[in-house]
C-alpha cells in the first residue's frame, strides 16, 4: 500500500516511530513488527496495486492508488504525515464496490493479531439511518468554485458522480450528516489541492482526505474524498444515501 515506500523516503528505518491507521480497523498500530505484518496482509489479497498521483512535501507525503480485487476496481489513498515522534501513515478508501469484500479478506487473513473489537462499530453505536426530513433545509452551495462537469470521486456512490447540481447534492448533505469537522494539514501541489480532516460519526472519530484538482481559473474539476475506518464509513454511506437517494440519479446507488 506504498507504507514502505513513504517510510524509506522520510528515511525512517525499521523499528523507528511509525504509527499505522488501518482502513479497516480502528486505532492506531505502534509495533514495528505488527505494521510491517499487517501491510503485508493489506496487499496480499489484491490482484493489482497502482500508483496514479504522488504529492509530496516536508510533513505531508501521499500516494493515491487503485487496486484489483476480484474484478472489481478500488481506488484509496495512503497519507503519511511526519510528527515529532515520527510518521503517522493512514490508509485511506475513496470507492465503495469490493471495498467490503476486501475489508472481510483482510480481517479473515489477520487473525487475532487486532483486537476484536477494532474490526466493528462499538457496542451501542446509534445505527439511525433516516431519509431526509421535509423540514429540513440543507444548503446547497459548495464551498468553492467549480466547473460546470465537475466529477466527485468518493465511497458514498458506486461510480463518480458527475455534475455540479448532483455533485453538490452529495457534498451539502455529506456535511450535514458529519456535522462539525476538524482540519489538519494540507499540501498545495498544482494543479492539485490535498487536505486532512477529522469528524465524527455517531461519536466515533473518521479520519478523511480531500484531494482537489482545480484547472487554470482555480476551479475545481475533480474532488476525490477518502475516509477511514471501514465500519464507520459505511454508516457514513448508508446516511448519505438515505437523504440524497430521490434527489439524483438512482444508478449512482443501485447497480441494476
Amino acid at each position: 500500500m506504498f507504507i514502505e515506500d513513504l517510510l524509506r523516503e522520510w528515511n525512517i528505518r525499521p523499528g523507528g516511530e511509525v504509527v499505522l491507521k488501518h482502513p479497516f480497523a480502528s486505532g492506531g498500530i505502534a509495533d514495528p513488527a505488527l505494521v510491517a505484518k499487517l501491510s503485508e496482509i493489506l496487499a496480499a489479497p489484491l490482484s493489482s496495486l497502482d500508483q496514479t498521483l504522488a504529492l509530496d512535501s516536508e510533513r505531508l507525503k501521499a500516494r493515491c492508488w487503485t487496486a484489483g480485487f476480484e474484478g472489481e476496481t478500488i481506488h484509496g489513498m495512503t497519507v503519511g504525515q511526519r510528527t515529532r515522534a515520527g510518521v503517522e501513515i493512514q490508509v485511506l478508501l475513496s470507492s465503495y464496490p469490493g471495498t467490503t469484500e476486501w475489508g472481510d479478506r483482510v480481517r479473515m487473513l489477520s487473525g487475532d493479531l487486532l483486537p476484536g473489537q477494532s474490526w466493528d462499530l462499538p457496542a451501542g453505536t446509534d445505527l439511525t439511518v433516516l431519509p431526509l426530513d421535509s423540514g429540513e433545509r440543507v444548503d446547497p452551495r459548495l464551498p468553492f468554485d467549480a466547473t460546470a462537469d465537475i466529477v466527485l470521486h468518493s465511497p458514498v456512490s458506486l461510480r463518480p458522480v458527475a455534475g455540479i447540481d448532483d455533485v453538490r447534492t452529495i457534498v451539502s448533505h455529506a456535511a450535514a450528516v458529519y456535522g462539525e469537522r476538524d482540519t489538519g494539514l494540507r499540501m498545495m501541489a498544482k494543479p492539485n489541492l490535498l487536505s486532512l480532516w477529522t469528524c465524527e460519526i455517531s461519536g466515533i472519530p473518521v479520519e478523511a482526505a480531500s484531494l482537489i484538482r482545480v484547472d487554470h481559473e482555480l476551479r475545481v474539476q475533480t474532488m476525490t474524498l477518502a475516509f477511514r475506518p471501514w465500519p464507520v464509513v459505511r454508516l457514513f454511506r448508508d446516511r448519505v444515501i438515505a437523504r440524497t437517494r430521490d434527489l439524483i440519479d438512482p444508478s449512482y446507488y443501485d447497480p441494476n
